[in-house]
């Protein structure tokens, strides 16, 4: 018998495509998750404001949107995340330690991504990249 990887869990899918979403909420359901999913920054935003959420799924590119303040948001509330994108390299380059799965993917290298990400934690894994740590740093002095 499949025991759920995410039984209780409640998962944020920011996804602008409908087919990818339902897919992923699939997925995700069948794993025992409660999904909520959004296709827009605007009510991504209002929901990582006030939903608790055990983890995130972001796409960075959202149409004309970047997910990058939804990621920022998730990252205040230390709510790990993971990208699943067709866009790595925008992902890498702002949060090159959240772990990127390259759409398409398998289901098993989904789950097992996110299972990572809340395993880490986010306080874990940090926010910045070193030279955004030095100038704070500096800029602190």
């Amino acid at each position: 018998m499949h025991q759920p990887a995410f039984a209780t869990q409640r998962f944020l899918v920011v996804e602008d495509e409908p087919l990818i979403a339902i897919a992923l909420q699939h997925l995700l359901e069948q794993e025992g998750a409660t999904v909520i999913q959004v296709h827009n920054v605007t009510r991504a935003l209002q929901l990582v404001q006030t939903s608790p959420l055990s983890a995130g799924i972001i796409d960075i590119g959202l149409g004309d949107d970047n997910a990058g303040p939804i990621c920022d948001a998730l990252d205040r509330r230390r709510v790990p995340f993971i990208f699943f994108t067709g866009q790595s390299d925008a992902a890498l380059h702002r949060w090159p330690f959240i772990p990127v799965v390259e759409k398409p993917a398998m289901p098993e290298v989904i789950v097992g991504a996110i299972k990572y990400a809340i395993a880490a934690g986010t306080r874990d894994i940090p926010s910045t990249t070193p030279d955004e740590a030095d100038a704070k740093a500096r800029s602190a002095d």
